[in-house]
């Protein structure tokens, strides 16, 4: 119940009953004692009505006396509630969740919270008659001005504007302005002020991997047309020679006599349309494998990059070493075509540009983040300072960073001249 209604309930009550408070007084008023008629010296007729009329007069007066103590004391127990209450809104106004300034007709600043101090990063007595507008930065003055002239018109109005913190430093704050007058009827404008500075980085950050993902998606078709075009060469280039040798040996066969099969030379064509068609089999088994495989669905991501370590330690003298703890954790076929991908990159660019003698690809899929790394022990290079990649960065260092990203990934390279490199993802 506020101060007000209790006032109320006493003035009713005062109302209903008229002569309580009088009547406390009068209560205590007889208790006191008073001048007896014994104690006088004159007890004639006259004196004895001199006297009752001063004794009647000094109980009025007592129980005047009397009654102005109760209504002082009520007086000060509802300011005492009044103080308590004016301090709990006093704490609701300084400690608020939102920033809260009133200005002048002149646009100065006349009250503000702590929080709003705080925002600012300034003491509270130190924003007091300052123009609001020195803290607004200079690009959104008018987005201010013209929420002004809204409030002076009357409407209540709201915009998102930039603020000048004291360091120097910027912050993103909604502003939602109302009219109100003072005691004098002098026009203020209350502003509250709401700090949007995370919600803005969030908008920003949202809208920089829209373009990554859109950037992303455009070099992903890029990539899959290099890929269709790679493996529509290799199949040509694989199978093409070797059909057309068999169709010319089929040509032979099928027109040689009975004389010309009984010879050796038809054997050898025999043999060799045979060893033609093997090599036409495991060209395309290749090239499929590269196009999706088949280990990974069987073994799972260790499964294939053993599989594939394996002929590649081989073709190129480099000794392949891959660890995983937990072989029989899987992840979601997605993410582990993606890693195996990077794999391969990382082995292929050891081959061709590290000189290195061992590689060590280590798998962690027990943990969060999932890890992958693969480190070399050849010579290095110089990373560039501002994203951790080669000056120009490579084509495969950049295949492998997009296609970490793409899968949700961190892709990340180490590197130091002499001392080897060592690329990782986490998931």
């Amino acid at each position: 119940m506020t101060i007000r209604d209790k006032q109320q309930t006493r003035d009713a009550a005062k109302a209903g009953s008229g002569q309580t408070l009088r009547g406390q007084a009068e209560r205590h008023a007889w208790a006191k004692p008073v001048l007896q008629s014994s104690e006088l010296c004159d007890d004639s007729a006259q004196t004895l009505q001199a006297t009752q009329a001063m004794q009647a007069m000094l109980h009025e007066l007592q129980v005047h006396q009397i009654e102005l103590e109760m209504q002082n004391e009520e007086l000060r127990r509802v300011q005492a509630e009044r103080d308590i209450e004016r301090e709990g809104y006093v704490d609701l106004y300084d400690l608020a969740p939102v920033g809260y300034l009133t200005l002048s007709e002149r646009g100065l600043i006349v009250k503000a919270n702590l929080t709003c101090a705080a925002l600012l990063g300034l003491p509270r007595a130190e924003l007091l008659k300052k123009p609001i507008s020195r803290f607004i930065l200079k690009e959104d003055q008018d987005a201010y001005y013209l929420i002004r002239q809204q409030v002076i018109a009357g409407s209540g109005s709201s915009c998102e504007l930039q603020m000048v913190v004291q360091d120097g430093s910027s912050l993103w704050v909604q502003l939602t302005a109302t009219k109100a007058m003072d005691l004098d009827g002098a026009p203020l404008m209350r502003l509250v002020v709401l700090d949007i500075t995370h919600r803005k980085q969030a908008e920003k950050k949202r809208a920089s991997q829209s373009l990554l993902i859109e950037e992303l998606s455009h070099r992903l078709v890029q990539a899959h047309e290099q890929a269709r075009r790679r493996f529509s060469r290799e199949l040509h280039d694989r199978t093409s020679p070797n059909l057309a040798a068999l169709r010319i040996n089929l040509d032979i066969i099928t027109q040689a006599t009975p004389g010309v099969r009984a010879t050796a030379a038809y054997s050898d064509r025999i043999e060799d349309t045979r060893a033609l068609i093997k090599d036409t089999t495991l060209s395309v088994r290749e090239i499929c494998a590269e196009l999706h495989p088949p280990a990974l669905d069987a073994g799972g991501l260790l499964g294939v990059v053993q599989s594939y370590a394996q002929p590649f330690a081989r073709r190129t003298g480099l000794q392949v070493r891959v660890q995983c703890p937990h072989a029989e954790v899987r992840l979601a076929p997605s993410l582990e075509l993606a890693l195996f991908r990077i794999v391969q990159e990382a082995l292929t660019n050891c081959a061709k540009h590290a000189s290195a003698k061992v590689v060590l690809v280590r798998l962690q899929l027990d943990s969060e983040p999932k890890l992958l790394s693969v480190l070399d022990d050849g010579v290095g290079f110089e990373l560039n300072a501002k994203d951790g990649l080669l000056q120009p960065a490579g084509q495969g260092l950049r295949n492998m960073k997009e296609t970490a990203e793409f899968v949700g990934g961190r892709f990340g390279l180490e590197s130091v001249p002499g001392r080897g490199t060592r690329v990782s993802v986490e998931l």
